[in-house]
């Protein structure tokens, strides 16, 4: 027993001073006075950036909706059922998320730069990138949609 008691004192006690040596140890900067400094930037179209923070804004939204249904399924308050249908939505969300994944491919299938899509409870919400879109743009991208989720209210524009 003591020498396992000493062992894990030896061990925790480096760990400990190690960890305050990596604490206390100042974070180097490197000079930025050299001329050979070289910085790797990347400047993506404002048409590509828009559908990004579409798609942040929505797994932001998503991220939001399971951690308050994981609340409800960690809770000791809560009932079995409640917590049933925790899961239950969470569930729902990722088949949700799947679909859109397929919906959107879809669109870029039919020769679309890229697009948006969210599947609301009654609704699904398309945004296709495209500068001159047609009614027949419309129409087609609308018929893609309608064989893969069936009859919900298709809403679509263009950007």
């Amino acid at each position: 027993m003591n020498k396992k008691l000493l062992a894990f004192i030896s061990l925790f006690s480096l760990t400990l001073v190690l960890g305050v040596y990596y604490v206390m140890v100042p974070f180097s900067v490197p000079n930025t006075n050299n001329d050979d400094l070289q910085v790797s930037v990347s400047v993506e179209e404002g048409e590509n950036a828009y559908f990004v923070s579409l798609e942040l804004e929505k797994e932001s939204e998503y991220e939001l909706y399971v951690s308050s249904q994981e609340d409800v399924v960690f809770s000791s308050e809560e009932s079995n059922a409640a917590k049933a249908t925790a899961l239950n939505n969470i569930y729902n969300l990722n088949k949700n998320r799947d679909k859109e994944k397929e919906l959107k491919q879809a669109i870029i299938d039919l020769g679309y730069k890229t697009a948006f899509v969210q599947i609301k409870p009654d609704a699904v919400k398309a945004i296709v990138s495209k500068k001159d879109a047609t009614p027949l743009d419309a129409a087609t991208v609308i018929a893609a949609l309608q064989k893969e989720c069936g009859s919900k209210m298709i809403e679509v524009s263009f950007k």
